[in-house]
């Protein structure tokens, strides 16, 4: 329902050119798509952890996040690898992303730190040093 209304809406407003839903695609094809993007928009609020936000972030892309989703806490770092709204109203939405389009240098700036970041944080060794530390600290306490 929610798909059907925006793509109407899209049409009604003359944005097919400018506008395009991609739905059920290949993960090869999520990332060409991803890697063509200049700004990555997660609207949905209330998400966990968004691992979207984290594969758009990996591909050094700027992020605007609804604010009360896991990825502007987990992902973003409350702000400081991308950018986040509050509301769900387009008029805010526009707004945010006509800012970072205005400061584009500095999304991007801040979109290469996290992608450092997510490189170092969500590396496959960090995730193994950490399940190791947990198991050790599991076995030491009930031995």
């Amino acid at each position: 329902r929610y798909y059907s209304y925006l793509v109407n809406l899209v049409r009604k407003l003359d944005l097919e050119k400018n506008i395009k839903f991609i739905v059920n695609v290949s993960k090869a094809k999520l990332m060409k798509y991803l890697s063509l993007c200049g700004i990555y928009v997660h609207a949905k609020p209330y998400e966990h952890f968004g691992i979207s936000v984290a594969e758009a972030l990996a591909l050094s892309k700027p992020c605007l996040v609804h604010r009360y989703s896991g990825a502007f806490i987990d992902i973003l770092k409350a702000g400081k690898y991308g950018y986040s709204f509050f509301s769900n109203t387009a008029k805010e939405l526009a707004e945010r992303i006509y800012n970072i389009v205005e400061k584009y240098s500095d999304a991007k700036k801040k979109a290469a730190n996290g992608q450092q970041f997510l490189l170092k944080e969500y590396s496959w060794r960090t995730q193994t040093e950490r399940l190791r530390r947990i198991i050790l600290e599991f076995v030491e306490k009930n031995v």
